[in-house]
């Protein structure tokens, strides 16, 4: 996993094959993203990262805008969370517009961040092959070039809602270490000696012939006490009476 941070100015940055977490930083970056790898995340952490920018190209000194390349939809991650933008509008709404300028005249509008009335987190704007996602980072639900998040989506023409990053599961639920798993075989191991013990005590009472046939009736069974215990021993090698 490939976990890239950008600097102050605009960078040209390239994401691994195994995904990671990119953050751009200030400037207008140049994000490509490996095609076909695993799960990228790209994390803003102010607005100010990606400023709206329709005339100076990503990557270039005076941009300011990012513009990602490779987004996988359904895959691939936008990190807004530093926004801490209500759960309630934590959505987008998809629009289309014809030009860059038609989505700046959209943008003056009071209700462009409205769908249907209800207030969104994020605009996902719609431009030809591309997609810009204009983000109401400070969530006074009108569009600010000084003040909200602006990003471009190339080669891009659909989003999912479930692109916004989430806290890992992992991370809340962190994998057992290689002790844990000794410990819980061990006691696994001690139970079913208690219990193959305590058969064999019971199997005292019946006549000798019929002990081993008795005992290794048991072990061949589903039981819980004996998920371990192989199903090709033979009376002879897995008990002893």
């Amino acid at each position: 996993m490939l976990n890239v941070t950008g600097g102050t100015a605009s960078d040209m940055i390239a994401g691994g094959w195994a995904g990671g977490l990119l953050v751009g930083g200030k400037g207008g970056d140049a994000i490509a993203l490996y095609a076909g790898g695993g799960v990228d995340t790209v994390a803003y952490l102010v607005a100010g990262d990606s400023k709206q920018d329709f005339v100076n190209a990503a990557g270039a000194a005076a941009g300011t805008q990012d513009a990602i390349s490779g987004f996988a939809t359904g895959i691939d991650k936008i990190d807004v969370k530093a926004f801490a933008l209500d759960v309630a509008i934590r959505a987008f709404v998809a629009k289309t517009y014809a030009t860059t300028a038609l989505l700046s005249a959209a943008e003056a509008v009071a209700d462009f961040y409205l769908d249907g009335g209800i207030k969104q987190g994020a605009v996902a704007a719609r431009v030809g092959s591309d997609t810009y996602l204009v983000v109401d980072a400070n969530g006074d639900h009108l569009f600010s070039a000084a003040r909200d998040l602006v990003v471009k989506l190339t080669g891009v023409t659909t989003l999912a809602q479930g692109m916004w990053s989430t806290p890992s599961p992992r991370s809340r639920h962190p994998l057992p270490t290689p002790a844990f798993v000794m410990q819980g075989f061990l006691r696994l191991q001690r139970y079913q000696l208690i219990h193959l013990n305590k058969l064999s005590a019971a199997a005292g009472y019946l006549p000798v012939a019929q002990r081993a046939e008795f005992l290794y009736s048991l072990v061949m069974t589903d039981e819980p006490g004996f998920p371990l215990l192989r199903r090709n021993s033979s009376p002879q090698s897995s008990i002893n009476l």
